[in-house]
């Protein structure tokens, strides 16, 4: 008996030691996570004004035109308020806001939406996208698309979509962030920025591995996620530190946003169909 139950234990540590663990960093806890029943959730955006999160759904796969796509809205608590809000999308990913319009890339398409309404107003085509994904906007309302398909970032200023920064500039262009007057752009190994009124491009920060969601927090903090579950955050300088990894666990780390003051960062987790939700400590 006494060597069966030691034959028991040691099986049983070997089978801990081997199970795949998800690490979490002492900067970072976990405040609320959604249940499951988001479809492939890309991207996550805070509307301050409205105090909503909206979430874009691809429900199908990130390429494909089938209409299959929505936007949902989800309250601050993590409660879901209205799971198809918006729909009739085909692969909706990253979201710009700016008073009452919100802005979504839609692999060829950037949709603008009247939150008010809960409505779509009208489509606007990106000639040549292959795979536009993520947005952001300046102070004067213009709106930047990446085209992680092209390596290419679009402007869309007056109602029209303009090709800003060509095809192959970036290696798979994704992250976007405005500040200081620059487009800060996150791509396979770098961070760049970009000054879109002479296009010059500068190196920022080269990383492993290729960004997903990018933000900044208290200005000189680059956050940013890996998609397949990682989410490091870097400073003016030193390596980056790695926030938390759920690569292990199989659940992914999307497009991700830092809702305002509260320093909580909103984690869609694409095939998990959940959105998580982290306070970052100080």
């Amino acid at each position: 008996m006494k060597n069966t139950t030691i034959l028991i234990v040691a099986i049983l540590l070997t089978f801990n030691q081997s199970f795949p663990q998800a690490f979490y960093s002492e900067k970072i806890t976990k405040i609320w996570e959604t249940p499951a029943e988001f479809k492939v959730p890309e991207s996550v955006i805070f509307d301050v004004a409205n105090e909503i999160i909206y979430v874009s759904n691809i429900n199908g796969g990130p390429s494909e035109v089938d209409a299959n796509g929505f936007i949902s809205m989800l309250g601050i608590d993590g409660k879901i308020v209205n799971l198809k809000w918006i729909t009739g999308l085909n692969a909706p990913k990253g979201m710009g806001i700016i008073a009452d319009t919100l802005y979504v890339a839609d692999i060829n398409q950037v949709v603008k939406i009247d939150t008010r309404l809960g409505e779509v107003i009208q489509k606007f085509d990106a000639e040549g996208a292959v795979f536009l994904n993520d947005i952001t906007l300046d102070d004067k309302g213009r709106v930047f698309i990446s085209d992680s398909g092209i390596g290419a970032i679009y402007l869309l200023e007056d109602s029209e979509i303009s090709i800003l920064l060509p095809k192959g500039t970036f290696n798979r262009s994704n992250g976007l962030y405005w500040m200081d007057d620059k487009i800060f752009v996150g791509s396979r190994g770098s961070i760049k920025s970009v000054n879109p009124e002479n296009k010059r491009i500068r190196d920022v920060l080269s990383i492993d591995g290729s960004v997903d969601g990018l933000e900044i927090w208290k200005k000189q903090y680059f956050i940013y996620s890996d998609w397949v579950g990682k989410v490091q955050m870097a400073g003016p300088a030193g390596d980056p530190v790695v926030l938390f990894d759920t690569t292990p666990i199989s659940i992914n780390a999307a497009d991700i946003e830092i809702m305002g003051r509260s320093n909580l960062l909103l984690v869609p987790t694409f095939f998990d169909n959940r959105v998580m939700a982290y306070q970052i400590l100080e």
